[in-house]
């Protein structure tokens, strides 16, 4: 008989509790440095608080957002993680002016899932890869 080797399905035990996130993407014509709390509760809903930092180089231009999102959270076979957005009650933009060319909140709007491919999860902490639509994949890092 045939044996398949298939991977331990992720324990969301592992996933509860609180976190501190990293994340950097360096680029041509921009960079973004990502810093957040999040927090994933047992019932399946998350919350984060996000300082994003966007460097745009051709424009000479720096902005910080900080946000505050809840989520809802669920794992899916084999080790995705998918976080559809319930709220964003926190939005400040340091350059609103900006906000007409960069229409962050808009991206953000309810509703909007995202999925990570859970790279490693322990007690201790976590790496999350995701891969937007511009195929820009990136490791997102969280110790506890």
């Amino acid at each position: 008989t045939a044996t398949s080797l298939t991977a331990a399905p992720i324990d969301p035990a592992l996933l509860v509790g609180t976190c501190q996130c990293s994340f950097e993407i360096s680029g041509e014509e921009q960079t973004l440095v990502g810093t957040s709390v999040h927090t994933y509760f047992a019932d399946g809903t998350s919350r984060s608080d996000s300082r994003l930092s966007v460097q745009l180089h051709p424009l000479n231009l720096d902005i910080v957002y900080e946000l505050g999102v809840t989520a809802t959270w669920q794992l899916t076979p084999p080790d995705q993680l998918v976080e559809t957005i319930t709220a964003v009650p926190t939005f400040i933009n340091s350059n609103p002016e900006l906000e007409q060319m960069i229409n962050l909140k808009a991206e953000l709007l309810n509703g909007k899932s995202e999925s990570a491919q859970i790279i490693e999860l322990t007690q201790q902490r976590a790496i999350f890869r995701t891969k937007p639509a511009d195929d820009s994949q990136h490791d997102i890092r969280c110790t506890r």
